[in-house]
């Protein structure tokens, strides 16, 4: 805590203590700070009757009206399943090892991105009241998806498949292949974005769904997921023509991955999920020499997460190129 001199020539310390902000001035530097040093010695060593269950549960009540339905489903169900064994325990008793004890027990039936994300909201609520509090425990370590980028075979199958059987799927596919676009953008897209003169569609909304499963559409995900795409004619042929404020696939963000699955696995591609067109459309873009700063507008990336997570090269182009190359070396031997 440190004092800074005020116009009026005295000293202030401002303080934030279990949540409470107070402020102490006095004539000197030193003075200010023994103040405001007391103070923060006799609040810490009062007893809060919060427990880090209700400590969520009020960081979560706090932030309802600015969090998305999504966001705010998810920290729900954190809170309801997550905190066993922890979330009796008073604020004043936490510490590292009891911290580091819920994790290790929590990271034994959940993965990676649920404990990191169990773990994020209860630090946040802690600190929301008490600022001060310091941990330093260790996460379990992030696994790599076991999805694979689909190949250009593989999607062609995939299609193929599901076009006499799953006509809104199939116009999901391919606006998730070729555009390419989230589920929650393909199930959010009306007719009014589509423009069959033009041969564009364009992406304005994101569906989601919140905790007791109403749908919602909000914005994109990024301010970049606005973005209007230009599509062959004979992927424009197969969007239907819907009403202006009609959703033009009627299906909710679960239902679309769910189909996909079963639609993959008929076609061999047990690993495969929805999400994997958007890696099929980044990477083969890249394989074709498309720049990243095209592919990135054209799939609302906003940051370098193509470069990091979807610059895949597909196997079929990975094989051509190498062969291309072992040619080359053995014309010069």
């Amino acid at each position: 805590m440190r004092a800074k001199k005020l116009p009026s020539g005295r000293w202030r310390v401002r303080t934030c203590v279990k949540g409470a902000r107070h402020s102490f001035t006095a004539d000197t530097k030193a003075q200010a700070e023994f103040m405001a040093h007391q103070y923060v010695v006799g609040k810490r060593r009062e007893r809060t009757d919060d427990t880090v269950a209700s400590a969520i549960r009020s960081y979560i009540d706090d932030r309802e009206a600015v969090l998305s339905p999504s966001t705010l489903g998810g920290y729900n169900s954190l809170a309801r399943n997550a905190y066993e064994g922890i979330g009796a325990v008073h604020l004043d008793d936490l510490d590292t090892g009891a911290l580091q004890r819920w994790v290790s027990a929590y990271s034994r039936n959940h993965a990676p991105k649920r404990v990191r994300n169990a773990y994020g909201l209860l630090v946040a609520s802690v600190r929301a009241l008490r600022p001060e509090f310091v941990v330093a425990v260790r996460l379990p370590q992030a696994k790599k998806a076991d999805a694979h980028t689909p190949t250009a075979d593989d999607v062609a199958a995939i299609l193929e498949y599901i076009k006499g059987r799953d006509r809104d799927l199939y116009v999901a596919v391919l606006l998730g292949a070729f555009v390419p676009m989230r589920r929650g953008e393909v199930c959010g897209l009306l007719g009014e974005d589509i423009d069959h003169v033009a041969g564009t569609v364009t992406v304005r909304h994101n569906l989601v769904t919140d905790d007791g499963n109403a749908q919602y559409l909000k914005q994109p995900k990024t301010a970049a997921g606005y973005r209007t795409v230009t599509l062959p004619r004979s992927i424009m042929a197969e969007l239907p023509l819907v009403a202006p404020k009609e959703r033009v696939v009627p299906l909710a963000p679960g239902v679309v991955s769910q189909r996909f699955k079963t639609a993959a696995r008929h076609c061999g591609l047990p690993d495969v999920h929805f999400h994997s067109l958007r890696h099929f459309g980044a990477s083969i873009l890249h394989a074709w020499g498309v720049p990243d700063a095209y592919i990135m507008a054209r799939g609302g990336w906003s940051t370098d997460v193509m470069r990091r997570v979807y610059r895949e090269a597909l196997d079929d182009h990975t094989r051509r190129i190498n062969e291309e190359v072992n040619e080359r070396i053995e014309g010069l031997l």
